[in-house]
C-alpha cells in the first residue's frame, strides 16, 4: 500500500475489513513496488458489493478480490451457528472456487447447522441462479435494441442436422447489402478487394521480371470472391447470432459455436443462402432491354454483387432519353477525344472502343471475346492503349501475367518470350496479359 501506516496487506487483510481500503492507492500486486508507486487502487463494484483493485500498470487491468476454500472455511467455523448458511450464500459471490470446493463448503455448512446436503446445495444453486438473473438483465438492459438473436449451444456430439437448419435459417433471413452469401461451390463466401494472384501491373518498364526486367510492380487491388476459411466462417455466425451454455448453478455464459457444425455449415448443400457468380464495378447494358444494370451490394435475383462507386451511380442517364443523335455525339467524342493520340485508324478505334464496352458487359456475355492490341514497332503505344480502355472501363489500371517459366505453357511453342517491339497485348479475362 502506498501508505506506510497499512504496509503490506493481504487479501485476506482486505476482505475482512473492506471499509478500511476501499479508495486507498497502492502499487501494481503483480509488478510491485519496483514499477512505482500509486499505479493502482481498491474499489467497491457497487452492483456486486465485491472488492476489486483497478490498476493502470501495462494499459490497465482489473483484479477480482476472492475467498479462497481456506479463507471462506475459517470465516464459517468462526461465525454463528445461526448466521453460517447466510454468510455462506452472501460470500459465495465473492469466492473464486472448485467443483471439489463446492462439495467441502456445503458439507461443512451442514454440518454445523445441523442441515442436510441436499438443502444447503439447493439454495446454493438458487441463490446463484438468483445472481446469474439479476446479472443478465442488468447486461440486457445496456444492450442496443438491435442485439444479436440468442440461442443454447449443443454438445459436439449432438445431430448435425438441427444446427444446420437454424443457421441457414438465421443467415438466410439477413437482408443487408453485404448478407452471408456462398459461391456456385457451395462453400460460404465474401467480396474482398485484394490483388490478383501470379498478376502484376502492366508498364512500359518492369512488366515481365522473368524477360531481365526490373522488378514487377504488383497489380492493382480489384473485388474478387474470397472463399472463407473455418475460422472466417465462425466469425460470420457470431457477427449474427450469439450461442449460450448454461453451468449447473445456472449461470449463463457466451460460447463459440463447436467446430464441428462451424465446418459442416462452411460448405452445407442445398442452402438457403443467396449464390454469388460475378463481381461487377461498374453499370452495364441489358442485353434483352437494353435497360442500364446496377445496383449496390448483391443481387439475390441475378446473383450478382455490385462493388460500383456511388458517384458513378448517379451518372447513369434515363434510356427512354437518348437519341441517336447523343449516341452518335458520345461515339464521336470517344473516338476523336478520348483515342485522340492513338495511332491507329477509324476501324482500329473502332475495335477499341468495342474492347471497352466489352469488358463493361462482360458479365451479361455468354462467351468473352479475345482482342490483340498490335504495333508495327516498338513503342507504338500498345500499353498506354491497353492501360486507357483498362482504366476508363474497370476504373484501375490493368494488371499483366508474366511468361511462363514452363516451356509447354508458352503459347505455339515459343522457346523464350519475343523480344520487345515483337508482342502484343490481348485484352481478355485479365484485359492485359502478354502473348506471341
Amino acid at each position: 500500500m502506498d501508505d506506510d501506516a497499512l504496509g503490506e496487506v493481504t487479501v485476506a487483510d482486505v476482505l475482512k475489513n473492506p471499509d478500511a481500503f476501499i479508495e486507498e492507492t497502492l502499487a501494481d500486486p503483480l509488478e510491485g513496488p519496483s514499477y512505482g508507486p500509486c499505479k493502482a487502487r481498491i474499489m467497491l463494484d457497487h452492483n456486486t458489493g465485491g472488492i476489486f483493485i483497478n490498476s493502470f500498470a501495462h494499459g490497465g487491468a482489473r483484479y477480482r478480490l476472492c475467498y479462497d476454500r481456506a479463507h471462506l472455511e475459517d470465516l464459517l467455523r468462526a461465525a454463528d451457528p445461526k448466521h453460517v448458511i447466510d454468510i455462506f450464500m452472501a460470500k459465495d459471490a465473492q469466492s473464486h472456487l472448485e467443483p471439489d470446493d463446492d462439495a467441502a463448503l456445503v458439507d461443512l455448512v451442514s454440518k454445523v447447522c445441523g442441515i442436510q446436503k441436499r438443502a444447503v446445495m439447493q439454495k446454493l444453486r438458487q441463490e446463484r441462479g438468483r445472481r446469474n438473473r439479476e446479472r443478465q438483465a442488468a447486461i440486457e438492459a445496456k444492450r442496443p435494441s438491435s442485439i444479436r438473436p440468442m440461442y443454447r449451444a449443443l454438445e459436439s456430439d449432438a445431430e448435425l442436422t438441427p444446427t444446420m437448419q437454424l443457421l441457414d435459417d438465421v443467415l438466410g433471413q439477413v437482408a443487408a447489402s453485404h448478407p452471408p452469401m456462398r459461391g456456385l461451390s457451395d462453400g460460404l463466401i465474401e467480396i474482398r478487394k485484394s490483388v490478383p494472384t501470379g498478376l502484376h501491373m502492366l508498364t512500359s518498364k518492369g512488366a515481365d521480371p522473368d524477360h531481365g526486367d526490373e522488378e514487377a510492380i504488383p497489380a492493382p487491388p480489384e473485388p474478387l470472391i474470397h472463399e472463407l476459411t473455418t475460422n472466417e466462417v465462425a466469425l460470420l455466425i457470431e457477427r449474427h447470432m450469439e450461442f449460450f451454455s448454461i453451468d449447473m448453478f445456472g449461470a449463463i455464459r457466451t460460447v463459440r459455436l463447436r467446430s464441428v457444425f462451424v465446418s459442416a455449415y462452411k460448405s452445407l448443400h442445398h442452402s438457403k443462402l443467396p449464390i454469388v457468380v460475378a463481381v461487377s464495378t461498374s453499370p452495364f447494358v441489358s442485353p434483352v432491354s437494353g435497360a442500364p444494370i446496377a445496383g449496390v451490394g448483391l443481387d439475390r435475383d441475378a446473383r450478382i454483387f455490385y462493388e460500383i462507386e456511388p458517384a458513378l451511380l448517379q451518372c447513369l442517364p434515363d434510356p427512354a432519353t437518348i437519341t441517336d443523335q447523343q449516341a452518335a455525339e458520345a461515339y464521336n467524342f470517344l473516338a476523336d477525344e478520348w483515342l485522340v493520340d492513338v495511332t491507329a485508324n477509324a476501324e482500329g478505334k473502332a475495335v477499341a472502343i468495342g474492347a471497352a464496352l466489352t469488358m463493361i458487359q462482360r458479365i451479361a456475355l455468354d462467351q468473352r471475346p479475345a482482342f490483340f492490341i498490335v504495333a508495327g514497332q516498338r513503342g507504338g503505344g500498345k500499353t498506354t492503349l491497353a492501360s486507357m480502355i483498362t482504366t476508363a472501363a474497370l476504373g484501375r489500371p490493368p494488371a499483366a501475367a508474366a511468361w511462363a517459366s514452363n516451356e509447354d505453357e508458352r503459347p505455339q511453342g515459343t522457346a523464350e518470350p519475343p523480344p520487345r517491339g515483337r508482342s502484343v497485348d490481348r485484352l481478355g479475362q485479365h484485359p492485359s496479359r502478354r502473348c506471341h
